[in-house]
């Protein structure tokens, strides 16, 4: 039997309820305060924004940045009584977990857990598509726009017009704008069809899921890397061997062999760049076999016994290297170290090293005639048809379209600089004759911006000079020793220094790279500038050129997403080295102090690295120091 409700035992019932919570101050009804939704909006926009961190392989900002935000979720959540289902924490808690998910699926696919199937080879899918479409333009040799394509080493690098690729998004990189603009006269590859819809997505995936090399060696040539391995078998020593290989044999096969038998499309298929290559053979099957100098290809054509006679050039193995070859063939081809694979090149001196070598042998006197001819040359390149003035002084060579007197008020400043910089090193400023740089250094001085913008194109590839000022080329092989200015003036104003600032900016450019190529290391060229240029801050504190250039920086440096794009080789071009440069020694400075500076400075003097030279005066980092200033930067206003 049902009964109906009374309506006014129904309300009493109410009633009771309401007075039994109001009584109890135990029980609080569940709410969210309109400071706490505010709260819950702007992590919504922090956790939105770890997607672009995913992208940039910031793995570890975004943990952090995913780790902060749900601390905070759940004290509101504790806080206001209410469960993570509720909608007045606007959907984060799976926002949190979504982003978290994808974090590290991203991780896993960078540290290469993912299997072959489940992505992109750049060996096996990438490589084939840009071997075929794009190699005859940015390949070895004389590569379009300094783009050089034929190695995964190039790829990074880049061109004149910066990186590449940014791994993780294919919208931001410039290989995949290149490839997939509707405008033909800006679409790659240029002059021929473009790539299938099916090849463009394969390269944009490849970059979507981090842009990972998975080959032995970055600078294993395209052509090679999607080859199918053949198994071979590497002979080993006995100990009893006379000839060794990578000391005897391999050097001589990189400066006569490798040039025709490497790349893409070796001459009779054989590739001669690593050892289990030369034994794999070419075309026409092996080439070596062990032991049997007579029946081996490799032998017959090098020794005479067979035509086409190789070398094919003009270039012959000396009567020693015939001879270490006979002997390294009747003792079995054997291979003297432990990977096969190892690129031939590394068991010659490189070509920096045999400049290096052939300048350590030539007197001071030969060194400055070298010098002489190189100023000459780069003059011709820039402004053939316009005669210079010359001076020389114990420390400097200087050419330029300047008055003579102008020219030996830069020499006089120059020797200021020089001695400051000898005493800041704790190096001998005393003896005026002593060489600074062996054979001096050459200096260039362009009286109009036209000069310094041909030199630029034409010496350097640089086609965009506004706000470049000057450069800086020093190689410790001692080839290369010169700086080039632009006469800006005796006056600095927000725009332009005055020329003692820039002077001092690029010779302590050449200064600080005598002995290791600045060029080369992260962050090396920026550093320096920014040392030269702190230098001359404290010549002229009231400089309005560089009282203007940390303010200048910050729009630049606000778009940098990691330490390790800051510090990445090409990131800055030339007219932001020197604003950066300074920022950071500004706040280096900031951080530790003057002396610091100073023994920064002193470290960088020598054969040092920047990051060695830093971790030598402050035990820190370039991460460190990267992620720091980075963030200073972004919280200054």
């Amino acid at each position: 039997m049902r009964f109906a409700p009374d309506p006014a035992t129904h309300w009493l019932f109410f009633v009771l309820v309401a007075v039994v919570l109001m009584l109890s101050g135990n029980v609080v009804l569940a709410e969210v305060t309109p400071e706490q939704t505010q709260e819950l909006r702007q992590l919504k926009k922090d956790v939105a924004g770890v997607t672009a961190l995913l992208r940039k392989k910031q793995f570890d900002e975004a943990e952090q940045a995913i780790d902060a935000a749900e601390e905070q979720v759940q004290a509101i959540i504790k806080a206001a009584a209410v469960d993570e289902t509720s909608r007045r924490l606007l959907g984060l808690p799976k926002l949190i977990d979504s982003r978290r998910k994808a974090l590290e699926s991203q991780r896993e696919r960078a540290a290469g857990t993912l299997t072959k199937q489940q992505g992109v080879s750049f060996s096996s899918d990438v490589a084939p598509i840009v071997s075929e479409n794009c190699l005859e333009c940015h390949g070895g040799g004389n590569p379009r726009s300094g783009l050089n394509l034929s190695t995964f080493k190039g790829w990074k690098r880049g061109g004149i017009g910066g990186t590449l690729l940014v791994p993780g998004a294919p919208r931001d990189s410039r290989l995949m704008a290149r490839l997939s603009t509707p405008n033909p006269e800006h679409r790659m590859p240029r002059g021929r069809d473009p790539l299938s819809v099916e090849q463009v997505n394969t390269i944009a995936t490849w970059i979507n899921e981090g842009a990972r090399f998975d080959g032995k060696s970055e600078e294993t040539p395209l052509g090679e890397l999607a080859k199918p391995k053949v198994k071979v078998e590497i002979p080993k020593p006995k100990g009893t061997e006379t000839v060794s290989f990578t000391k005897d044999i391999a050097p001589f096969m990189v400066r006569l062999c490798v040039g025709c038998h490497s790349g893409n499309n070796p001459r009779g298929g054989l590739l001669l760049t690593t050892f289990e290559n030369m034994m794999i053979g070419g075309d026409s099957g092996a080439v070596i076999l062990p032991g049997k100098r007579e029946e081996s290809r490799l032998f017959r054509l090098t020794g005479g016994l067979e035509n086409p006679r190789m070398p094919a050039s003009q270039a012959r193995l000396t009567p020693q290297n015939y001879e270490d070859l006979v002997k390294w063939f009747d003792e079995g081809n054997v291979f003297d170290d432990d990977d096969p694979r190892a690129l031939l090149t590394s068991y010659a001196p490189s070509e920096e090293e045999l400049t290096a070598e052939r300048f350590a042998k030539m007197s001071i006197d030969e060194i400055t005639n070298h010098r002489r001819e190189q100023n000459g040359d780069l003059w011709k390149q820039s402004l053939p048809n316009v005669e210079p003035q010359t001076l020389e002084g114990d420390r400097f060579i200087l050419t330029g379209d300047v008055s003579e007197g102008r020219l030996q008020s830069v020499r006089e400043w120059a020797d200021e600089i020089v001695q400051t910089l000898q005493k800041r090193c704790e190096e001998d400023s005393t003896n005026e004759g002593a060489p600074t740089w062996r054979g001096k250094l050459g200096i260039l001085v362009f009286k109009e911006r036209f000069g310094l913008t041909e030199y630029l194109l034409s010496v350097r590839s640089v086609r965009q000079s506004e706000g470049v000022f000057g450069d800086a080329v020093v190689t410790p092989s001692g080839e290369d020793a010169f700086i080039v200015l632009l006469d800006t003036g005796d006056v600095s104003t927000e725009s332009h220094p005055s020329m003692q600032s820039n002077l001092q900016m690029q010779l302590t450019s050449a200064f600080l790279s005598r002995s290791r190529d600045r060029t080369s290391e992260p962050a090396g060229v920026v550093m320096t500038q920014g040392v030269g240029l702190y230098f001359a801050a404290e010549q002229d504190p009231a400089n309005p050129y560089i009282r203007s250039l940390q303010a200048s920086a910050v729009e630049r440096l606000r778009t940098i997403g990691s330490p390790a794009e800051l510090f990445a080789i090409g990131t800055f071009s030339p007219a932001d080295r020197g604003s950066v440069g300074y920022s950071m020694i500004k706040f280096f400075e900031s951080q530790t102090s003057k002396a610091v500076v100073t023994n920064l400075t002193q470290s960088l003097c020598g054969s040092q690295g920047t990051e060695e030279a830093l971790r030598a005066v402050t035990g820190s980092d370039l991460e460190t120091f990267g992620t720091s200033f980075l963030k200073a930067v972004k919280s200054s206003r």
